[in-house]
């Protein structure tokens, strides 16, 4: 509860705060939802990891960065 009071404070305070969370989100959840995990999948199971995982883990990843890049390019474009 504080946490949203917090952000409403500061969007009444500083009205472009919306684009910086904007950006932290849009880096944030492409590292915690598509990089860290395969990264930690990737570490866990070296060596027994077959062909056709890698490439389904590395186009996930690459999905995931093209998401984040656009969030990134339609939120720097709003300015």
């Amino acid at each position: 509860m504080g946490f949203y009071a917090l952000i409403m404070i500061a969007a009444i305070l500083y009205p472009n705060i919306l684009q910086v969370l904007n950006l932290l989100g849009s880096v944030f959840s492409v590292t915690l939802g598509f990089i860290f995990p395969i990264t930690i999948y990737h570490k866990r199971f070296k060596g027994s990891i077959p062909p056709l995982t890698y490439v389904m883990n590395y186009t996930v990843v690459i999905l995931g960065v093209v998401g984040g890049a656009s969030g990134v390019y339609s939120t720097v474009t709003s300015f």
